[in-house]
């Protein structure tokens, strides 16, 4: 099933994933569950992985650097990078993306789910910046009030949604 994680990541500090091929997951390639905190991705590549490239449930400090997310396909939602907290009280704060590229997941190339939050959620802090989304089947759902930052698309792939009758401003990105 959709559990089989390449990477399962919970209750790390300064951990350094470095110069990996994460592929044929039956799950995600990568999952940061809870606890996580100063974690660094550099140069790695997570493809043809069954339900995401990336998951990210709660983290604090994290930088994703010259890594590749691409060609995910199988169970919903087949993202390359998927920032979902689970509760209204894990975070995604201090979330850096920078010169990657997400290409030709079979869902959106990056998506920030928020259905867990709440008005009393910590708000999510993400930048990514001088990245390439390329390809996907489907906008981006669930993101709300971000802007993204030197973002080159041949598709628009991260749209703003309005916010859920209950939800908050959660998603600060600059």
């Amino acid at each position: 099933g959709q559990w089989r994680m390449a990477l399962n990541v919970d209750n790390t500090q300064h951990l350094w994933i470095h110069n990996m091929t994460l592929e044929l997951s039956g799950g995600d390639g990568i999952y940061l569950s809870t606890g996580n905190r100063n974690t660094t991705i550099t140069h790695v590549t997570s493809r043809l992985n069954y339900r995401q490239g990336l998951s990210v449930i709660d983290s604090h400090g994290l930088l994703v650097e010259n890594s590749i997310f691409e060609s995910t396909d199988g169970t919903a939602p087949m993202g390359g990078v998927d920032i979902e907290p689970n509760t209204p009280l894990e975070k995604s704060v201090g979330l850096v993306f920078r010169h990657c590229i997400f290409r030709n997941n079979s869902g959106s190339q990056f998506y920030v789910s928020l259905h867990a939050y709440s008005n009393d959620s910590t708000p999510v802090d993400v930048l990514v910046e001088n990245c390439v989304m390329d390809g996907g089947a489907r906008p981006t759902h669930r993101t709300v009030h971000c802007t993204w930052v030197s973002r080159q698309a041949t598709q628009a792939t991260l749209p703003e949604a309005e916010p859920r009758a209950t939800a908050a401003p959660l998603c600060s990105v600059t």
